[in-house]
């Protein structure tokens, strides 16, 4: 995305271990298979493992399942934090 110029940034193999640089490349990652798959959010969650093509195979469906079981342990069955809270508010509902 960055040799493309879709991305403002061009990130180096070390900024992959920077959590702040890391969070942003995978949020800017996902926000572009969420607006190719038209906001499908499970479709984008499979693409963002596997890519458009391969998103619907097995290994899509088993990251998809993850995904939803993680979702569910640490976000929706413990009291949200107010950061959550606030994200959840701002976004539509997974």
């Amino acid at each position: 995305m960055a040799f493309f110029d879709e991305i403002a940034f061009f990130p180096i193999e070390p900024d992959y271990f920077n959590p702040w640089t890391a969070t942003r490349i995978a949020t800017v990652w996902f926000e572009r298979e969420l607006l190719r798959s038209g906001g499908d959010v499970d479709l984008a969650i499979r693409a963002y493992h596997r890519g458009q093509d391969s998103a619907m195979d097995e290994k899509g469906d088993g990251y998809l399942r993850r995904v939803r079981r993680l979702r569910e342990s640490y976000i929706r069955t413990q009291r949200a934090s107010p950061w959550w809270a606030f994200l959840a508010s701002t976004i539509a509902p997974l």
